[in-house]
């Protein structure tokens, strides 16, 4: 096949194709998720009645993420078609870029997730939210860690080629 002329080896060309399909999967269920479902999946319940754990903040920022994702497999799919070149690697870097400061933005904003002002929830409400607060911020700045090293490593590979 042409489209693994550019590859070292077909094996590695297959394995790269199958992370690819796993990080479309991925991308399409996270997407799906909190774009369509996210308030009848994360829900707390108080006898028959659910209320949503995400707060209207995080479903203003849903759309970035999703493009994010979007981004990343295009960026793949371009590794995939054309290889190593200049332009995929400059393409990754700007995703990690773009990653990086979407993940700054989303841990200094307003909290993610919380369980709402009702009364039956109110005797535990602040440790929870204290922790979700805590968690969630901790989750984005280890990704948003990653996106920073993948980023500096596209940037010197770039510089390689």
């Amino acid at each position: 096949m042409a489209i693994f002329d550019h590859w070292p080896n077909r094996i590695t060309a297959l394995r790269f194709l199958g992370a690819l399909a796993l990080f479309a999967i991925l991308a399409v269920l996270v997407g799906v998720l909190l774009a369509s479902f996210r308030d009848e999946v994360f829900v707390v319940v108080d006898g028959g009645e659910s209320f949503p754990l995400f707060t209207p903040w995080f479903a203003t920022v849903v759309p970035v993420v999703v493009a994010l994702l979007a981004f990343a497999a295009v960026v793949d799919v371009l590794y995939l078609v054309v290889g190593e070149r200049r332009t995929t690697v400059a393409l990754d870097a700007v995703h990690g870029s773009a990653t990086l400061a979407c993940m700054l933005h989303l841990a200094r904003g307003e909290a993610l997730l919380e369980v709402p002002a009702e009364a039956a929830f109110l005797s535990f409400r602040d440790p929870v939210n204290g922790f979700l607060g805590d968690l969630s911020t901790f989750v984005l700045l280890v990704i948003a860690a990653i996106a920073a090293v993948k980023t500096v490593r596209r940037l010197v590979r770039f510089s390689q080629l």
